[in-house]
């Protein structure tokens, strides 16, 4: 069997920068790297540059619900593993709009699930969220714990998560769901910068060019806002790859794993290292907000470590200087 892989959502933030990395590891031996994206969060000039860099890459715009379109593709390209980033991912406008974000991301898993029916599709990997966890007093969270989505972006990858464990049982493909904590900067060898991402980095960037006083919500304004986990594309795109070997190493594979640096980090320590290596400082300001969500949450990835063989490797102030280079 042909080794071609298809992205969804590939001309996005996490497919792109992927795509990048595969690009660079040559051992993967990854014949066709087909993209299926709808352009919602991104654009026609970076899916120029992204498939200018290599004929492997073949591009098709349009939306993953249709699945005849999506079936065509999987027969015509034999493709063997799925990699599921397409989804509206904004947490700020999914409380606006709920009914929106939890269709959408559902019917588009479906319709992926329908479309794999009699397909050679053996593997599925699945970006989710660490969103999906309860807040608990422990603040640090394992794949084990309690799940409770606090927001309509977070119930929709749980509904997904739960969906994708159905097909395992019943249909036995090979399932590996990765919980991903706040992503920040950028593999910069080709420059193609990513934006529409729907987290921190962007209101962060948006500040730095704007000029505008950075706002951070917290549910305590005495303190130095929310502490969160925060992780490199890079190390992101690493762990998608090591599950993609094990994947290829196992016969019947479900898994749940944590994505993050396992380390904490305040908002506002955030800004001070942000101001660290910029030459344009950004003035910050504590505000209240009643749905700002837990005050502490970051990885426990002592499971990613033993069984994908993941450690990332790169720190906040090597994340920070990432999102710097990509202004100039």
């Amino acid at each position: 069997m042909s080794n071609n892989i298809l992205i969804t959502g590939g001309n996005g933030y996490l497919g792109s920068n992927l795509i990048q990395l595969i690009l660079q590891k040559k051992k993967l031996k990854i014949n066709k790297i087909i993209i299926v994206d709808n352009l919602s969060n991104s654009d026609l000039i970076k899916k120029k540059k992204i498939t200018n860099l290599s004929k492997k890459i073949i591009f098709y715009k349009f939306d993953i619900n249709n699945k005849i379109k999506l079936r065509n593709v999987f027969k015509k390209y034999k493709v063997k593993t799925l990699f599921h980033f397409a989804s509206l991912k904004s947490v700020e406008e999914a409380k606006k709009y709920p009914e929106k974000y939890i269709k959408k991301n559902i019917a588009d898993t479906i319709s992926l699930i329908n479309a794999i029916n009699g397909s050679s599709v053996k593997n599925i990997i699945f970006s989710s969220t660490a969103g999906v966890y309860e807040h608990n007093n422990q603040n640090q969270n394992s794949e084990n714990d309690l799940v409770n989505p606090s927001n309509p972006y977070s119930y929709s990858k749980r509904v997904c998560e739960n969906i994708l464990y159905q097909l395992f049982l019943k249909k036995k493909i090979n399932i590996v769901i990765l919980r991903l904590f706040n992503i920040m900067g950028h593999i910069e060898k080709n420059k193609i910068f990513s934006e529409y991402r729907g987290n921190i980095s962007d209101n962060i960037i948006y500040s730095l060019r704007q000029k505008k006083t950075f706002i951070i919500n917290s549910k305590n304004t005495g303190s130095e806002g929310s502490v969160r986990d925060f992780i490199h594309i890079e190390d992101v795109c690493n762990a998608n790859l090591k599950a993609f070997k094990l994947m290829e190493l196992n016969k019947k594979f479900y898994s749940i794993f944590n994505i993050g640096s396992g380390k904490s980090i305040s908002i506002k320590n955030l800004i001070k290292k942000f101001n660290k290596y910029s030459k344009n400082k950004l003035d910050y300001k504590n505000s209240f907000k009643k749905s700002a969500g837990q005050e502490k949450s970051y990885a426990n990835i002592k499971k990613s470590n033993k069984i994908l063989k993941w450690i990332p490797k790169k720190n906040i102030g090597e994340i920070c200087k990432s999102e710097i280079r990509s202004l100039t």
